[in-house]
């Protein structure tokens, strides 16, 4: 089937209570030689409440190329997901400007960790905004210790994930980027020379405000008694 929607541009999943699988690529047969373009005018992905959902992409034959036209990917109540890419997929991601997160209650990481002969520096070198929103599990963007350079961020919203410590555990460069937004209307922005430090300072700040929270209670709960 995904070979007969070569020309198609826009995808939209929405209530798709049952589907565990976007695209199964592992099913596909190619010829070794023969190397595949599989929905390569596809430009937009938006993917809501999809609740089975567990792989966006399953791994295909190395032969596989795709996807390289892709801009925007929504995700958005897709609540079995631990994550979104694998290393192999995302390096055919070479347009994609927009990675859009919100409320996909397992997701721990983005990019999963790579084996040795996936991995990969060049990935993402187009997107220039990232939304990650009512995500509890999230603890980074890759748990992986690769150099990334993010040469278009110019955005990034991060909103009520409390777990998010860090992005990526190494450093980073995003000459273009104006800070980290706690909210969608881009009015509160916080930035601490770079984004490692920058989210870390959120959590720390999260923290903070919960135990001030607490002690607050427990003060006001001893005066009644």
């Amino acid at each position: 089937i995904i070979g007969r929607l070569k020309n198609l541009e826009s995808i939209v999943l929405e209530d798709c209570q049952l589907l565990e699988v976007i695209f199964q690529l592992e099913e596909l047969n190619f010829e070794e030689s023969q190397v595949a373009l599989v929905l390569d005018q596809l430009r937009e992905l938006n993917l809501y409440n999809l609740p089975k959902l567990m792989h966006i992409w399953k791994k295909g034959p190395e032969t596989i190329r795709g996807f390289g036209k892709l801009r925007l990917l929504v995700v958005w109540g897709c609540n079995s997901l631990t994550y979104l890419f694998s290393p192999s997929m995302a390096k055919l991601l070479v347009m994609l400007e927009e990675i859009q997160v919100t409320k996909c209650k397992k997701i721990e990481e983005i990019l999963i960790r790579a084996r040795e002969e996936e991995k990969e520096k060049n990935l993402f070198h187009k997107v220039n905004l990232i939304l990650l929103r009512d995500l509890p599990n999230l603890k980074c963007f890759c748990n992986e210790a690769n150099a990334f350079e993010w040469p278009s961020l110019k955005k990034m919203m991060v909103i009520r994930c409390p777990n998010l410590r860090m992005f990526v555990p190494s450093n980073l460069k995003t000459p273009e980027l104006e800070g980290v937004y706690e909210d969608i209307e881009f009015k509160t922005s916080q930035w601490k020379g770079d984004l490692n430090a920058t989210i870390e300072h959120i959590f720390k700040g999260k923290v903070w405000h919960i135990l001030t929270a607490i002690i607050s209670l427990m003060e006001e709960f001893n005066t009644c008694v």
